[in-house]
């Protein structure tokens, strides 16, 4: 978090969170972390048996004071942020499960090779 609050003080610019997160997550705590220095959340679904719903998610975000939508996908979540026409161009993080990154990394051909940037084999 002090890296984003460290961020926003250098350059400001509006902070758009996709979120997507298994049911076993404490969503209200997570986003409470980032309520002051959001302007949005859209939540999105992952393809997990225990995923929390993207409407669940989306009614925390309201509930904790954070303006918040849904969408079926990253890829839409990104459309609807692109139709906002933010100025300055708004920072995006796509988090809330791992599961979530691995669909983002699967559906843009970025999954890991097996080893990490030191050449060394990563943990399977």
């Amino acid at each position: 978090m002090g890296a984003l609050a460290d961020l926003e003080k250098r350059g400001p610019r509006p902070l758009i969170l996709i979120v997507g997160m298994l049911a076993s997550m404490d969503c209200e705590g997570f986003l409470m972390n980032f309520a002051v220095l959001i302007c949005r959340v859209i939540a999105v679904p992952i393809q997990q048996d225990t995923a929390l719903p993207s409407e669940e998610i989306a009614q925390v975000a309201r509930r904790v004071g954070i303006p918040a939508e849904t969408r079926d996908s990253v890829g839409d979540a990104l459309a609807t942020i692109s139709a906002l026409g933010l100025a300055p161009a708004p920072r995006i993080l796509i988090t809330g499960s791992l599961y979530l990154a691995g669909e983002v990394l699967a559906a843009n051909s970025t999954l890991p090779t097996g080893s990490d940037t030191r050449g060394r084999n990563s943990i399977p």
